[in-house]
């Protein structure tokens, strides 16, 4: 009987040792992919902040070309009204001080 149950021990161990081999390579490579996973969680994360702040950038930039746009309109509009008063009162000084006539627009 001893060497039945010698047999039979060293049948388990025998189907044993593969199996816990197995599921040492399985866990080490769930372990792996879980790292893996982990750590493309957080380049995403990384990511995302980066779109987020292009995003931001383009938009302080869109809204800084919309302001100066907007200066520059502003500026162009009082330089034309000054120019036109001025031209208003070049026309009127001529008109007064010799025989001039302003063109006519067709």
């Amino acid at each position: 009987m001893d060497a039945a149950i010698t047999l039979a021990i060293l049948t388990f161990i025998a189907f044993a040792i593969p199996v816990v081999g197995a599921l040492w390579r399985i866990f080490s490579v769930r372990e792996s992919l879980q790292t893996a996973i982990t750590n493309n969680s957080h380049r995403i994360a990384l990511l995302e902040q980066k779109i987020e702040h292009l995003v931001d950038q383009q938009e302080l930039a869109i809204n800084g070309i919309r302001e100066t746009a907007q200066h520059v309109r502003t500026r162009s509009a009082q330089a034309e009204e000054k120019l036109a008063e001025r031209l208003y009162s070049i026309e009127r000084f001529l008109d007064k001080t010799t025989e001039f006539s302003p063109r006519t627009r067709d």
